[in-house]
C-alpha cells in the first residue's frame, strides 16, 4: 500500500499520469490529512484532478496519530531515529 506525498502526486497530475498509475494500480493509496490540504490549495493547476481522485475515493486519506503506527512507518522506511526527530519537529511548526 503506497503512500504518497505531495510532490508525487503533484508531478504525477502535472504529467497527467497520476489517474493512469491510479487506474493500473491494485490497492489502495494513501495521503496523510496534511499532504491533502497542500494539493488542494487555492489555485493550483493540479487541484481539480486531485480532488476528483479523492472525491472517488480512489485516494484514501489518513491521520498518523498513535505511536505504534509510527513506530510501525520508522521501521518499515528503516527511518533513522534523528531524522525521525528532525522531521517531527518540522512537522510541529508547519501543523
Amino acid at each position: 500500500m503506497p503512500v504518497f506525498g505531495s510532490s508525487t502526486l503533484i508531478l504525477l497530475a502535472r504529467i497527467d499520469m497520476l489517474e493512469i498509475f491510479i487506474s493500473h494500480f491494485q490497492g489502495n493509496i494513501l495521503i496523510h490529512e496534511k499532504v491533502k490540504s497542500e494539493v488542494c490549495l487555492k489555485g493550483r493547476e493540479e487541484k481539480p484532478v486531485i480532488e476528483k481522485i479523492i472525491k472517488d475515493k480512489k485516494i484514501k486519506t489518513l491521520q498518523v496519530m498513535n505511536k505504534k503506527q509510527i513506530e510501525k512507518l520508522i521501521d518499515e522506511f528503516n527511518i533513522e531515529y534523528e531524522d525521525y526527530l528532525k522531521g517531527l519537529k518540522h512537522l510541529r511548526k508547519v501543523w
